[in-house]
């Protein structure tokens, strides 16, 4: 990934995606955009949790791992990236075709941190 960075995180992750083969769910960061967060997902499970007043945002396998944090959660479908920065956020489909939030919506989840234990 290294080697594909220009400048620009999201550029890096899409055609690093392009090359991998099997299934993934990747959150990339890097130290020279500290405040941008990039999520892609092939074959695995991958979600966006939208924290009060859209100020923050989350990346997690599945609603429960941002129980007590969010209920607010955006499934990613199939070769989904989301590029997340302060605030804000973009999504794109594996065709890289920015989607609008009416495609993949914002949906409350009723879930709480105590609704799932683990075994002994």
């Amino acid at each position: 990934m290294d080697s594909l960075y220009d400048g620009d995180l999201f550029e890096a992750v899409k055609a690093a995606i392009s090359q991998l083969q099997g299934a993934y769910a990747i959150a990339v960061f890097c130290k020279d955009e500290p405040h941008r967060l990039i999520g892609a997902r092939a074959g695995s499970p991958l979600i966006l949790g939208v924290g009060q007043g859209g100020t923050e945002h989350f990346l997690a396998s599945d609603a429960m791992a941002l129980a007590g944090v969010t209920d607010q959660i955006v499934y990613l479908e199939e070769g989904d990236v989301v590029d997340l920065q302060l605030g804000k956020y973009w999504l794109v489909d594996k065709a890289h075709k920015p989607l609008t939030p009416a495609q993949r919506p914002v949906k409350t989840v009723l879930a709480h941190s105590g609704a799932a234990e683990l075994g002994p």
